[in-house]
């Protein structure tokens, strides 16, 4: 009676259980369909791309919340990282694809580009503002010293 029991928990969990397909074929730069399936339709839905096969490691991509049962994705991500996908509902329940390696994709495309762009302007800002500081600190200085040199010259009269 005990075993029939656990064969319809088993049986009631696997009918409620959500899973994200895993695509084949990832390409850089290429968008790619992220679908998945949830017979409970717990949604909103919560889709992540983590590195591949860890799933408490920080996202390198996360989804907006969606209700929808699939999303496409222009793939961000360089070529030869390796990744999984987690999918999260809205109880809380978590499914996570296979690991999957991103492709080379053809063309000019640098999946990352934009990441490396915004972190090269920001270092190219903060030297800029750096620079403008001395600069400022320096003819403030000079200024200062000009100030006190005037303040140094004799008056001088007429006999």
């Amino acid at each position: 009676m005990l075993s029939k029991a656990l064969v319809l928990l088993s049986v009631f969990s696997a009918a409620f259980a959500a899973t994200i397909n895993t695509p084949m074929g990832i390409t850089a730069c290429q968008p790619i369909l992220i679908s998945w399936t949830d017979t409970a339709n717990a949604g909103p839905y919560y889709v992540a791309v983590i590195p591949g096969g860890q799933p408490s490691g920080v996202p390198l991509h996360q989804f907006p919340a969606t209700t929808q049962s699939q999303i496409t994705w222009t793939v961000d991500i360089p070529a030869g990282t390796s990744i999984s996908l987690s999918l999260t509902d809205a109880t809380g329940a978590v499914a996570y694809s296979d690991q999957v390696t991103i492709g080379q994709g053809v063309g000019t495309c640098d999946a990352g580009a934009a990441e490396a762009a915004a972190a090269t302007t920001t270092a190219a800002a903060r030297a800029t503002g750096a620079a403008r500081a001395a600069a400022a600190s320096s003819a403030a200085d000079e200024a200062d010293e000009n100030v006190a040199e005037l303040s140094v010259v004799p008056k001088q009269h007429d006999v």
